[in-house]
């Protein structure tokens, strides 16, 4: 199994905060209806298309701060979006800003009692290490992948590589 640990702002929307035509059409709805509209239909396509389709078995961990407040629902959220691998986790909430996102995803690594992984990779709109050094920080480094204003083929291309990668 390969997992990807995926940021939802930034990656499968533009995180400009513009609502799109489909979410000002729904913004009445409440729940995981209206959290559906969220995303981008498009940047939802390129993740189907060119990743989870290309690596199979595939799985996803939520690494998005909407694994606070929307965990329960995500994975239909991502189902109603045209994604389908399925969601296996959701990291670590962080304790404190001494904690990088990239030491939260270490941690959901060390404490993985599944099936064994063949590989993983990140993606996010932020730099997930700042700066920090820790134990394993390098191996993250060789697996993330940055991206500014949501996933397309070129960053979705360097994730199928990094998934690929071998533990």
């Amino acid at each position: 199994m390969r997992v990807l640990f995926l940021d939802i702002d930034g990656v499968l929307n533009d995180n400009t905060g513009r609502p799109t035509r489909e979410a000002e059409i729904h913004s009445r709805l409440k729940g995981p209806a209206r959290w559906a509209y969220e995303l981008d239909q498009e940047r939802c396509g390129v993740l189907q298309r060119e990743v989870v389709d290309k690596v199979p078995g595939l799985a996803i961990v939520i690494s998005s701060s909407w694994r606070v407040l929307r965990s329960h629902a995500f994975p239909y959220v991502l189902q109603a979006n045209g994604v389908h691998a399925p969601v296996i986790g959701f990291t670590g909430h962080k304790e404190s800003n001494d904690v990088s996102r990239g030491e939260i995803i270490k941690r959901w690594l060390d404490g993985w009692e599944g099936q064994d992984l063949e590989g993983y990779a990140i993606i996010d709109d932020d730099r997930i290490l700042h700066g920090r050094v820790f134990e394993g920080s390098d191996a993250i480094r060789k697996r993330f992948v940055l991206t500014r204003g949501g996933i397309r083929k070129r960053k979705a291309e360097r994730l199928v590589q990094r998934l690929m990668l071998p533990m």
